[in-house]
């Protein structure tokens, strides 16, 4: 974003929550790392199983793949980490 506007944006430190559009979907995913955070990739089909006996309702295919793509960068970012320390 600086690169593109030509100015620093400042850290503020502050957690911005996700558009109520899918807000939704980060509340499944955070109810949903207990069981997936050790890994591997869950299939499409267990998430949306899990999301339906969980919480009662029938993910997309779309919000079943930002979920695929939110515990992908959980991992990537735990690897990271333990490289790291």
């Amino acid at each position: 974003m600086a690169k593109a506007t030509g100015r620093k944006i400042a850290n503020s430190g502050t957690v911005v929550p996700p558009p109520s559009c899918i807000a939704h979907v980060w509340s499944w995913f955070l109810g949903l790392l207990p069981l997936y955070a050790a890994g591997p990739l869950p299939r499409p089909a267990w998430i949306a199983a899990d999301i339906e006996a969980r919480f009662g309702l029938r993910p997309t295919g779309f919000e079943v793949g930002v979920l695929l793509d939110l515990f992908g960068l959980w991992w990537r970012q735990r690897a990271g980490n333990a490289e790291q320390g």
